[in-house]
């Protein structure tokens, strides 16, 4: 929720200012005094976000090609120690982004992997694909690049505002211990 209400700041096109960032980053306190755990969670984003699922599920021809992007970090500027992928299901028209962590990864990485996949999310909100294969790739290709190039630069400012506003942010718990953590030798 925090990062959903930062990232529509701005036109649904585009990414915000990272100078913004102060200004939508609350503390743990304001938000726990909001939390309810007894109801189910909604999120914010229209894409749903699959943190570490079973591999085997993406390793058909169907997302072979969009596997093979996310493994290889094309789009990114540089590696990272996550890995994101974009699943369209041309025969129901259903989208997820699926986030997995390398073995190497800290709680910064999970929390950057985390960030970036919510960027992407936003960047997908209201896009079901039509296209020939290589349009759809080109498109996802712009989405993590220009997605990747936000996290870069506003990324540190960001970990900089949780960590004034008291955000624990040396344990992550997005992940089920390291049983999906991917090792990719390149």
């Amino acid at each position: 929720m925090i990062l959903y209400d930062f990232l529509k700041q701005l036109d649904e096109r585009s990414l915000p200012n990272k100078n913004i960032i102060k200004d939508f980053i609350p503390t743990p306190k304001n938000i726990s005094s909001r939390e309810i755990f007894i109801s189910f969670y909604r999120s914010s984003f229209d894409v749903p976000l699959v943190i570490e699922p079973v591999l085997h599920h993406y390793t058909s021809q169907e997302y072979a090609s969009n596997l093979l992007t996310s493994l290889t970090h094309k789009g990114f500027i540089h590696s990272e120690e996550y890995y994101i992928f974009h699943a369209q299901n041309r025969r129901s028209d259903k989208q997820h982004v699926a986030l997995w962590f390398s073995q190497n990864a800290k709680s910064k990485d999970m929390i950057k992997g985390f960030y970036h996949a919510c960027a992407i999310r936003y960047l997908l909100k209201g896009h079901d694909f039509f296209g020939s294969d290589k349009d759809y790739e080109d498109f996802i290709l712009n989405i993590i690049k220009s997605s990747h190039e936000w996290v870069e630069d506003s990324f540190e400012d960001f970990l900089k505002v949780l960590i004034k506003k008291n955000w624990e942010i040396e344990h992550t718990f997005l992940t089920d211990k390291n049983n999906r953590r991917l090792s990719v030798e390149k």
